[in-house]
């Protein structure tokens, strides 16, 4: 399973703007070498990298180290992605009309930034959509959780309010997909 430079590029980004040059260098110490390397280099956005070794681990490290192994700093991770992402790189999806477009939309996105991956999205009303992650052979709680934040700050940035998601299905708890029903006012 690989994860575009893209999406790893942002963690290092969220760790210098939020915890600073000291603790991003205390992170990059803690990690093992070949990731210690790839961070320390200039991260190639085009390029693939592997899920595990470069996103999940170092994501995790990041949670023990500044969250007290909350996964809430993966989730926080991923609405900085959204944040970094959608207004530099994704503005015109703000243009899109509704959440829904705008989260379909996305879905179609995380198939660019992970490989294998199927993500659908369906909508279930007027301010409530389900997302299914139908293919992805090593999810991990950080990715779903980085995924869930990711979404979440998208629909905030998109002007939706008093985001809600649940957790329907998931992967990582062995069901045979990942399914989220995100609601808004």
């Amino acid at each position: 399973m690989e994860v575009k430079g893209s999406g790893i590029i942002v963690l290092y980004e969220f760790i210098k703007t939020n915890f600073g040059m000291k603790n991003l260098n205390l992170w990059l110490n803690s990690l093992p070498k070949e990731a210690k390397e790839v961070y320390s280099k200039r991260i190639l956005v085009s390029s693939w990298y592997s899920l595990k070794e470069f996103f999940v681990e170092p994501t995790r490290k990041m949670c023990e180290l500044f969250y007290n192994k909350d996964l809430k700093g993966a989730r926080e991770v991923g609405r900085f992605s959204a944040e970094y992402g959608l207004k530099r790189f994704y503005s015109s999806f703000l243009r899109t009309n509704t959440p829904q477009a705008l989260v379909k939309r996305a879905s179609q996105i995380f198939s660019t930034y992970y490989r294998p991956c199927v993500v659908e999205a369906e909508e279930k009303g007027e301010k409530k959509i389900l997302v299914r992650i139908k293919e992805f052979p090593e999810m991990d709680e950080i990715v779903e959780n980085r995924i869930l934040g990711w979404i979440e700050r998208a629909i905030e940035i998109w002007r939706g309010k008093n985001v809600q998601i649940k957790i329907i299905k998931s992967l990582v708890l062995g069901d045979s997909f990942s399914e989220f029903e995100i609601s808004w006012e």
